[in-house]
């Protein structure tokens, strides 16, 4: 999650240096759209982009919109991630996307990448409990853009997610 790379990864390879990581990842704009959606407070839970601890830093990040600052919390989620795994080399971890959540197969690879024995997986249907939905709109896609072409492309290069990535069609 964005709490446990942001906040306590570091602390929890130290005390379990065998640590394995599931990587679950959801579309970036999917992502961005349903937290704008919501009446929340901007950096409750995230910093804002232009702190020194982030990777990818924007200075002046007030002519961003929340969808941006959204999208930039995902870049940067993935950014301390691929950082975290990279630095200390954790080789235990297994990587999916929320569409495979609902495979099986792949479910049941990622309990042989730890070693979990497992019965007949039985996949549950997606539920949301969103009230609105999520909609992406042309907008939408024109703000990712914009907010890519602000980030320094060796940090995009990182992001394996965005490697052949194509936006969700607007609405």
């Amino acid at each position: 999650s964005q709490f446990f790379i942001r906040t306590h990864c570091e602390t929890t390879l130290e005390r379990l240096p065998d640590l394995g990581v599931i990587k679950l990842t959801r579309d970036p704009l999917m992502a961005a759209r349903s937290l704008a959606n919501r009446d929340k407070t901007m950096f409750a839970n995230s910093l804002p982009p232009d702190r020194s601890s982030n990777a990818f830093r924007i200075e002046d990040w007030s002519r961003l919109s929340r969808f941006q600052l959204y999208l930039h919390l995902w870049l940067e989620t993935e950014l301390r991630y691929h950082n975290f795994v990279e630095r200390h080399e954790i080789a235990n971890r297994f990587e999916l996307d929320t569409a495979e959540l609902n495979d099986a197969d792949v479910l049941a690879r990622m309990f042989a990448t730890f070693g979990i024995e497992h019965g007949e997986i039985d996949v549950l249907p997606p539920s949301n409990t969103n009230r609105v939905s999520t909609v992406i709109k042309a907008q939408d896609i024109a703000e990712y853009e914009a907010l890519l072409n602000m980030a320094p492309p060796a940090l995009i290069d990182r992001i394996n997610y965005l490697d052949n990535y194509s936006p969700p069609r607007a609405a």
